[in-house]
């Protein structure tokens, strides 16, 4: 996508969702559902975890390939599959999604290399 993407940190660390905090703050109540506090020890724990892991490989790859910085395009896929690529110069990133399995791969080209990582 273009511009920055914002992240809420209790995502990143694959938080839950606080519904007691939600249903207890009222009509603004909505905000509270993840604003949960992360201590030091859940944050070196998540760490750890496989799916934040590859929650921040996939943000420093958005933050530092420069094929997001070009131009976007989607390909016609096969149905529930989704394939879509950022195109900049020599660098490219191209996200090929299933919908259907919720497997997705993620090419990209660095430095002349290429790089695939699976999900």
């Amino acid at each position: 996508m273009p511009g920055i993407p914002q992240v809420w940190y209790l995502d990143i660390f694959a938080g839950k969702n606080n519904y007691a905090a939600a249903d207890k703050g009222g009509s603004g109540g909505h905000k509270e559902i993840n604003r949960t506090t992360l201590s030091n020890k859940d944050i070196e724990e998540g760490l750890k975890k496989d799916i934040v892991k590859n929650q921040l490989k996939l943000m420093r790859l958005r933050n530092t390939s420069s094929a997001f910085l070009g131009k976007i395009s989607c390909s016609a896929s096969k149905e529930n599959e989704l394939e879509i690529t950022w195109t900049n110069k020599n660098e490219f990133a191209r996200l090929s999604a299933n919908l259907s399995s919720l497997n997705f791969s993620i090419n990209y080209s660095e430095n002349n290399k290429i790089t695939k990582l699976v999900f």
